[in-house]
């Protein structure tokens, strides 16, 4: 698998694509801890997955799948997140509203929670 990341720079509010990544230990630099010389950004990993349009899918991002028909369908989002319990170890789903998951392949990336956290919002 490719290994994909971006950046929410906190600073000036906008989301960079990183093109390389640097490890310095002895500057305290951890994966999204915001320590070290990376304490102005959130760095987000790419799940390995795609959207239902071909979108990658990164971890903070709101994914949303449509069920029905016409004017009766229904929407459901959830965000992308990494867990690593006794229980689950990987990239899952946090639901906003009721959910229904079936396949990745379903969902469509609406936006993420840095640069959209009002599709947060359990009204859909």
């Amino acid at each position: 698998m490719e290994l994909k990341f971006r950046a929410w720079d906190k600073r000036h509010k906008e989301m960079e694509e990183c093109r390389d990544l640097y490890w310095f230990e002895e500057n305290g630099v951890r994966y999204s801890s915001g320590e070290g010389h990376n304490s102005s950004y959130v760095i987000m990993p790419w799940i390995g997955k795609y959207d239902k349009n071909g979108k990658p899918v990164y971890e903070g991002d709101i994914v949303e799948v449509q069920r029905g028909e016409c004017r009766d369908f229904i929407k459901e989002r959830a965000v992308v997140y990494y867990a690593n319990t006794s229980t689950s170890t990987g990239f899952l789903l946090n639901p906003i509203a009721d959910w229904e998951f079936t396949t990745w392949d379903e969902l469509y990336v609406v936006g993420n929670i840095y640069e959209n956290p009002e599709l947060c919002k359990s009204e859909v």
